[in-house]
């Protein structure tokens, strides 16, 4: 006790035997302090066991993906100076070599990188814009990591990477979009559940006016992430208010989708993807819009820009089959849906593949062709009977309703899961 009073910093954790005498044992009252002189310990080479040829990254290299370890790493980074630049440069080719994109929540390499960054480490220039190169290309969106990245030391670096790299790569489109909205977001001032107001509109449209293209795709992911922002289940229900904008905003987005820049028409499709989750734009009055999707989907060659088309032309609102504008369904049409439809070579459990089948459902729904009604209904049902394809069921049971008396069994199997 006397220990603990004294010190201000330790507490009593237990008790451990060592040559038959108990000992009692301290460990710091907050991690932090442990975290801290760890960090500076392996920096200045206070550690047990140094050897004259020790390094940085040969020490810290066991630990990076190791949970207990991502306060200690950026720490040491900071201390270290100059001499984390192997450290930076380890980070960023394990970030280069993931197949795979991160929140910012979990421990990965990409997240200890961006903590490095937030702590306004010394790097050199190449070495920071090829960093944040990675962190816009594997950071899962929406993330809170890149709007503070931006609003730090180097904002406009990043701000320069995120331009480049929309506009100049053809993969990893949705990561490097949605970074792009993030830092749109914070710079129109529009914040997480803040309601949409007729100001914020303005603003987006000012960017979808701009002669500039990246402008112009910036504005149409705002659009894209609002709607997303307005999906998520800590929202209350759209307001009648918020709907119109939202209508307005989709009607804006209609000449971007059929624009000649690959990144605005990407842009556009995956914005009307998720205003057709919130129901927030309705194609009963501009029916061509699935016409369009349809031939952005068949045509494009990037696989991100077919994933948002055919995500869209399944989320958005069913139209009566009277008001679609489709071209005539010819054999080479008709093959591409049937092809789509198809799960060879796909992961059946992908969002991807679940989403390319229901909008093959959609257009065939919509022309009456190569499947019946019936076979529509059946078709779609093994999408309802996984488990973690729930987000999935409204659009679904729109469409089961659309199909009428053959989807009825259907749509009473549905309402039973959930």
């Amino acid at each position: 006790q006397r220990i603990e009073l004294r010190s201000s910093l330790l507490i009593l954790s237990g008790h451990e035997v060592e040559n038959g005498t108990l000992y009692p044992f301290y460990e710091f009252r907050h991690l932090t302090f442990q975290e801290y002189l760890t960090a500076r310990a392996i920096v200045n080479g206070y550690y047990p066991d140094r050897k004259a040829n020790d390094t940085l990254l040969g020490i810290l290299n066991p630990h990076l993906v190791d949970e207990r370890w991502k306060e200690v790493v950026p720490l040491v980074a900071v201390l270290a100076g100059r001499n984390a630049q192997p450290l930076i440069r380890c980070l960023i080719d394990l970030c280069k070599n993931s197949q795979y994109a991160v929140h910012e929540w979990e421990s990965s390499p990409i997240n200890l990188l961006s903590q490095c960054f937030l702590d306004e480490i010394q790097v050199s220039p190449a070495l920071l814009e090829e960093g944040l190169g990675w962190i816009v290309r594997r950071t899962r969106g929406p993330s809170r990591i890149i709007p503070l990245l931006f609003r730090g030391k180097y904002g406009k670096i990043l701000q320069k990477v995120i331009y480049d790299v929309y506009s100049n790569s053809d993969t990893d489109l949705f990561f490097s979009g949605s970074a792009l909205a993030g830092i749109t977001l914070d710079q129109i001032g529009w914040f997480e559940f803040q309601e949409l107001t007729l100001q914020h509109l303005e603003k987006i449209t000012s960017l979808l006016n701009s002669g500039d293209l990246t402008q112009k795709a910036a504005g149409t992911l705002t659009i894209m992430h609002v709607a997303f922002y307005y999906s998520r289940p800590k929202r209350k229900r759209i307001a009648a208010e918020t709907k119109k904008l939202l209508q307005m905003l989709g009607d804006q987005l209609i000449p971007i989708l059929y624009s000649d820049d690959s990144r605005c028409c990407f842009a556009a499709c995956w914005a009307f993807a998720w205003l057709g989750e919130i129901n927030g734009w309705i194609p009963t009055h501009k029916p061509e819009v699935i016409e369009r999707l349809l031939e952005i989907w068949r045509d494009s060659q990037l696989a991100d820009i077919q994933e948002a088309a055919s995500w869209a032309i399944s989320s958005l609102p069913i139209m009566e089959r009277g008001t679609k504008s489709l071209p005539e369904p010819n054999q080479d049409l008709i093959d591409f849906i049937k092809q789509q439809s198809l799960s060879e070579n796909e992961d059946k459990g992908s969002h991807r593949y679940k989403r390319k089948l229901l909008a093959s459902l959609v257009i065939g729904f919509y022309l009456k062709k190569p499947w019946s009604d019936e076979e529509l209904a059946q078709l779609v049902m093994p999408i309802v009977d996984r488990e973690e394809a729930y987000w999935l069921w409204p659009p679904i049971k729109s469409f089961l309703k659309a199909l009428g008396k053959a989807g009825e069994e259907q749509l009473t199997l549905i309402n039973q899961k959930q």
